[in-house]
């Protein structure tokens, strides 16, 4: 496990506090039928694992319910639409966002964002938004980038030609063109994946805090997965005012020996179920932070 330190930040998603108290955000990326074909299950897509995700959905909300605690949930747009079909989910999005639950945007399909123009990425932010929000009846304000990529973020010298799309030859290569699109379309935070040039080169790991960029509460994922790194990282932030986002994938939870199953986020909770009735922790979601 790394050890992590915190940086200086901006007065963001409610962080200035008279009690020093951990802010813990758990980000689900529900990719849907659409998102699994678009990204780990291209080419072995089949229906039990679409019925595996959304049974795991069913199953984390009932958790939720009993623990009274709110998470997040980035899903595909092309999910919310009205239809029959395999690939829609409609009514299971409204419930999530009825039982209080933060319903943010996974893009309409699953895209590869650092391959895509300008209005290409405007019409997957907007459309994903809009029939999010119609399913859902609440507003859409966070997005998620799928495969969190890119990565490249000129603005934050921040550069990874692991995206292939490399700006400026695509629009979609730099992180702040995708967020300018953002805040023009009306969204008010983003979860971001960041590293910059001199960590790489430095070795150095900081716990990035939450920060504002030209409009937009920009929210770093700090881990994947709820095995025991994940705890010590918790841990290791008790005493400090902080935000911590893990961020994890429905599907995943029933992958046993991987970081996101279900014994892993049992055991998770159940640490942080502690920590919030020792005072050091809340679970929340970054559209409630921010408006505090």
């Amino acid at each position: 496990m790394q050890n992590f330190t915190c940086n200086s930040f901006v007065q963001v998603f409610g962080l200035e506090r008279r009690h020093k108290k951990i802010r813990l955000f758990v980000i689900w990326d529900y990719d849907g039928p659409v998102g699994q074909i678009n990204a780990s299950h291209a080419y072995n897509w089949n229906k039990a694992s679409v019925e595996t995700e959304r049974r795991n959905v069913e199953d984390l909300l009932a958790i939720c319910a009993d623990a009274g605690i709110a998470m997040t949930f980035a899903i595909t747009g092309l999910s919310a639409v009205e239809g029959g079909s395999v690939l829609q989910m409609r009514e299971q999005i409204r419930k999530i966002a009825d039982l209080g639950h933060e319903i943010a945007s996974h893009s309409w399909k699953h895209e590869w964002f650092p391959f895509l123009t300008r209005r290409q990425i405007r019409m997957s932010l907007q459309r994903s938004k809009e029939a999010l929000e119609d399913a859902a009846k609440k507003e859409v304000l966070g997005f998620v980038l799928p495969f969190t990529r890119p990565m490249t973020w000129i603005g934050r010298g921040n550069f990874s030609f692991g995206d292939r799309g490399i700006w400026p030859l695509f629009f979609g290569g730099d992180q702040g063109n995708i967020y300018k699109v953002c805040r023009e379309l009306g969204y008010d935070w983003v979860r971001v994946k960041e590293r910059p040039i001199y960590e790489k080169f430095t070795r150095q790991i900081r716990l990035h805090q939450p920060f504002d960029y030209r409009g937009i509460h920009c929210l770093p994922n700090h881990y994947n997965g709820f095995d025991d790194d994940a705890i010590q990282l918790i841990q290791s932030m008790i005493g400090q005012d902080c935000v911590i986002t893990i961020n994890a994938h429905p599907l995943m939870l029933s992958k046993e020996g991987n970081k996101e199953s279900w014994h892993n986020f049992r055991n998770f909770i159940k640490k942080c179920l502690q920590f919030r009735s020792e005072g050091h922790l809340e679970f929340s979601t970054p559209s409630l932070s921010t408006a505090i």
